[in-house]
Order: structure tokens, then C-alpha cells, then sequence
């Protein structure tokens, strides 16, 4: 008689190992930061410059570096030094606010009081 007969193919295992979703993990992360990158693109992706120069100015501090060089500051600066030194600081002003720097200048400079024609 014969004996029991073998078989080629073996049973299909139904244990799950415990490392076969080992993956998810490195691939959530990945996801997490690039939604991260993405939402840190998005808060620059309209440059204001006065806030673009306070968070150099903050991250240059915390840093350490002692030189912090601020354009829109300088700017100003400057903007000031011409304005008293042509004698106008009565009728100018220069500030800087969220969109930049503003130069505001008095009508009463430009334009005689009840009239619109410019003064010579």
C-alpha cells in the first residue's frame, strides 16, 4: 500500500509578522514633514519685508552673530538724515508700518490752504 501522499505546494502562513508594517512609520513621517515644508512655504510665499527683517533680526540674535544688517532700517535711516538736512521735517514723515516704508507728506506743503493749484 502506499503511504501518505506528500505535497508540493505548503500551507500559506496566517501570521502576521510584526515588522510588516514597519514601513507606515518611516512614510507618516516623510508625509508630516513635507506638510510641514508646505505650510512653512505658504506663510512666505507673500515677502513683507518689514517682518521677513525681524524674523532674520530674531534668528540672527538667537544665533549669536553681533552684526545685523537691516535694509528697510537703513533705508530709513537715511530717508531721515535727508529729510533735516533739506529742512522739511515739518512737512515729512517717514515711518515704517507692515507694508514698508512710508513717506507721508503734509498738503499744506504742496498746496496753498482752499486751493488746488501746487505751490511753486
Amino acid at each position: 500500500m502506499l503511504g501518505p501522499r506528500k505535497s508540493f505546494y505548503r500551507p500559506l502562513s496566517r501570521e502576521v509578522d510584526d515588522d510588516s508594517h514597519a514601513w507606515l512609520l518611516t512614510f507618516a513621517d516623510a508625509v508630516t514633514l513635507l506638510l510641514a515644508f508646505f505650510v512653512m512655504m505658504m506663510s512666505f510665499s507673500k515677502v513683507d519685508i518689514v517682518t521677513f527683517e525681524q524674523v532674520k533680526a530674531g534668528i540672527a540674535r538667537d544665533l549669536g552673530q553681533r552684526s545685523i544688517l537691516r535694509p528697510a532700517a537703513q533705508l530709513r535711516s537715511e530717508l531721515d538724515t535727508l529729510v533735516d538736512s533739506l529742512g522739511v521735517a515739518d512737512a515729512v514723515s517717514v515711518n515704517i508700518c507692515e507694508r514698508g516704508i512710508v513717506l507721508e507728506l503734509a498738503s499744506n506743503a504742496f498746496y496753498l490752504p482752499g486751493s488746488s493749484t501746487l505751490r511753486p
